[in-house]
């Protein structure tokens, strides 16, 4: 009886072959169209400098929600030059895949002019084509789509282009008004999403509770991406005024908007401040300035999204971090849930 040969196993470079391949097929098969108006575009929005054009061909217009309130984008207003980023939304069968579906398991590929991100449970999809600003978003189940999917969608595919147009997705939450912000930093659970939350019901302006991109300068800006804020459990029990819908909380975390009228959309960056538990939670919350080299430790945690963009996008950032820490007062809090001094403490800051 003839042997068989035995299978060669896969390698790194061949499976991101593939994952990049799929990528390929979809932009193809979806069409290189682009300029201010097609059958398929739904909305467009402007973020700083850029246009942002959705363009479905599915029923997943829930996930345009968290944008409403950016300015949007008519021929009309549209600006000749302005950089473009064009996100195709799809659900159903794997666009110009014929019936196969991608990879199983979780990949983040890049090479020069891509990138992708492949995860499970359902199937998900978000790729970019950087140097053309065309990307594509595709869920094959939408009814099994988690909740972030809706509240903060296309994340990946931002925080891996805006560095090509000179800026970032930062982990950092921002509250304040349009003439200047406090950039809200620190680990995940440390608390940011919780105080720019009770920042907003006190009648501070809301620009995001997690992810906001930075477009540093000589006066260093942050725009406002997403109007949604996710609460742990623990904090939806204590803010007043948070609901969320069944189907909107997984794991105890409750997702919800913020309403359009409370949020701004681009301002200057003011202050810097560190939020973290308090060691006594008894205490009184407590603000304390820091010098410039303990900023830029404190601006790590920011970077969480960055990977995305590759290793120019961590230079990019190094840099910017490196300015704002040194044009930027920076300050620790220390939380409580005495939350009305915790949100005179921010506007001290801001002062």
């Amino acid at each position: 009886m003839a042997r068989t040969a035995p299978r060669q196993p896969v390698s790194a470079a061949e499976r991101g072959g593939a994952v990049l391949a799929f990528l390929d097929t979809a932009l193809d098969t979806l069409g290189s169209a682009v300029g201010p108006a097609v059958d398929d575009e739904v909305f467009a929005f402007r973020c700083g400098p850029t246009i942002v054009r959705i363009r479905a061909t599915s029923a997943r217009t829930g996930e345009l929600r968290p944008f409403s309130h950016l300015p949007t984008v008519t021929p009309r207003t549209a600006t000749h030059g302005d950089p473009e980023l064009v996100v195709h939304v799809c659900d159903g069968p794997f666009p110009g895949a014929d019936g196969r579906r991608p990879p199983s398991g979780f990949h983040r590929v890049r090479d020069a002019r891509t990138f992708v991100a492949i995860t499970d449970g359902p199937a998900i999809v978000d790729g970019l084509r950087s140097s053309e600003g065309r990307a594509i978003s595709w869920i094959e189940d939408v009814a099994h789509a988690p909740p972030y999917t809706r509240f903060r969608p296309f994340a990946e595919i931002f925080s891996a282009w805006f560095p090509a147009v000179r800026m970032l997705l930062l982990h950092a939450a921002a509250v304040g008004d349009a003439d200047g912000v406090v950039l809200l930093v620190g680990n995940g659970g440390s608390g940011k999403s919780t105080t720019s939350v009770l920042c907003s019901q006190a009648g501070l302006g809301f620009l995001a509770d997690d992810f906001c991109l930075l477009e540093p300068g000589a006066r260093p800006r942050v725009h406002s991406i997403y109007r949604s804020a996710k609460l742990r459990g623990d904090s939806a029990g204590r803010v007043p005024d948070v609901h969320a819908a069944r189907g909107d909380r997984v794991d105890d975390d409750h997702y919800f908007l913020v309403d359009d009228d409370a949020t701004i959309a681009s301002a200057p960056v003011r202050a810097i401040i560190a939020v973290r538990p308090a060691p006594d939670a008894t205490a009184a919350p407590r603000l304390e300035q820091v010098t410039r080299d303990e900023s830029f430790r404190l601006l790590l945690p920011t970077a969480l999204k960055v990977a995305s963009g590759g290793d120019a996008a961590y230079r990019f950032w190094l840099r910017s971090a490196h300015a704002i820490a040194e044009s930027i007062p920076a300050y620790t809090l220390d939380l409580t849930w005495d939350t009305a001094r915790v949100v005179d403490l921010v506007r001290e800051a801001l002062r």
